[in-house]
């Protein structure tokens, strides 16, 4: 049975495993686009039910939130996403 990932690694690069905050980074990065993506809908919901209609700022900012969340490894820092950033 040929080798895994995670056993490569280890083996290549020792400490490694030690050093990646890949996982660290793309938690805390979902928490806070989840929480920025909530005070978007009660901002929305709060001007449609207070005005009933949208102004052009709340249109920037959907247009900001999705341009930021879309698509998703656009918004993943490159250190997360490649399993070989120290090399």
């Amino acid at each position: 049975m040929p080798p895994t990932a995670a056993e490569l690694d280890a083996a290549y690069y020792p400490g490694w495993s030690h050093e990646n905050k890949g996982p660290l980074i793309l938690g805390v990065t979902g928490t806070l686009t989840f929480i920025t993506f909530l005070f978007v809908v009660s901002r929305i919901y709060s001007r449609l039910v207070s005005f009933g209609k949208l102004g052009s700022d709340d249109y920037i900012v959907i247009l900001s939130i999705v341009s930021n969340t879309w698509p998703p490894n656009q918004s993943t820092p490159p250190a997360a996403r490649s399993p070989h950033h120290l090399c």
